[in-house]
């Protein structure tokens, strides 16, 4: 049996049966999360993340998913509504008065390598006039689409700038970052535009304070005065944050700021986490 490092769920979701369930579900090779919002109460009522650190290949990640749909119930649930969102790093962004979508074999070429017949797909992020165009996991849409038929899927950063552009009103400067296992993505926005986005691998503290240090020397921002936003798998207690505050002092913990409501169980989670998951 595969355990989830987290499994909350709403004690009424266990006596009641709703009709209006959403399901959003989170892909990366190193986890599986999902969580179920019950749209007429507009209310999460579970959320389930799961922790893989043997995964080299997204059919390696599919044969785990797999597992977890025969052992989880929760899943076997009917939900109006179906959204995915993909966590990889093999994405680019383009303009959407450059982008054609004939060429997003040659948009993502110019940085990854493009494997033959290989699926990509894209998002258009309106907010910014920005197609992204990355390299979904093929296998496991097809095996949600057996599932449950039709659902939206897009990528991770997608939604993360989405919601970072509609949190941010202020005609200021501020650095946006979400934290992983092992990767972190950076949104900076000013005056409410979005100035850069990049995404990182790292394998301990150092290597993620040198890269948002790195960034803001790029930028020309001072780190003693910059605000900083964290947000995902990092602590106040943390090594990664305790390394960070030494060299960016205006930093803070988001919250997620949605109108959703979240069941007693759900509301020990911290705010600053399951950003995407709860907004896509």
């Amino acid at each position: 049996m595969i355990k989830p490092v987290l499994y909350q769920i709403d004690k009424s979701l266990e006596s009641e049966h709703f009709k209006n369930l959403e399901l959003s579900i989170q892909l990366m090779l190193d986890g599986f999360s999902f969580s179920i919002l019950n749209s007429d109460l507009n209310k999460i009522v579970a959320i389930v993340s799961y922790d893989f650190t043997d995964i080299q290949h997204p059919l390696q990640l599919l044969e785990k998913i797999k597992k977890i749909y025969a052992e989880n119930s929760l899943l076997k649930m009917t939900f109006q509504n179906i959204n995915v969102s993909h966590i990889n790093q093999v994405s680019t962004l383009v303009p959407t008065p450059l982008f054609d979508d004939d060429k997003l074999d040659s948009y993502l070429g110019l940085n990854h390598k493009i494997l033959e017949n290989e699926y990509l797909a894209y998002d258009i992020i309106e907010q910014v006039d920005l197609a992204n165009i990355y390299s979904p996991y093929t296998e496991i849409n097809d095996y949600i689409f057996e599932n449950y038929g039709e659902f939206i899927y897009k990528h991770f950063s997608s939604v993360l700038i989405e919601t970072f552009i509609d949190k941010h009103k202020e005609n200021t400067l501020k650095m946006f970052v979400h934290v992983q296992n092992k990767q972190f993505e950076v949104i900076v926005i000013d005056n409410k535009k979005l100035l850069l986005y990049n995404s990182f691998l790292y394998q301990n503290e150092e290597d993620f304070v040198y890269f948002i240090l790195f960034i803001a020397e790029q930028l020309k921002i001072n780190p003693e005065e910059f605000a900083l936003e964290l947000y995902g798998e990092i602590e106040a207690n943390s090594e990664l944050f305790k390394l960070l505050y030494k060299y960016v002092r205006n930093v803070s913990f988001g919250s997620r700021t949605d109108n959703k409501l979240y069941s007693h169980e759900l509301d020990k989670i911290n705010e600053h986490r399951y950003l995407v998951l709860f907004n896509q």
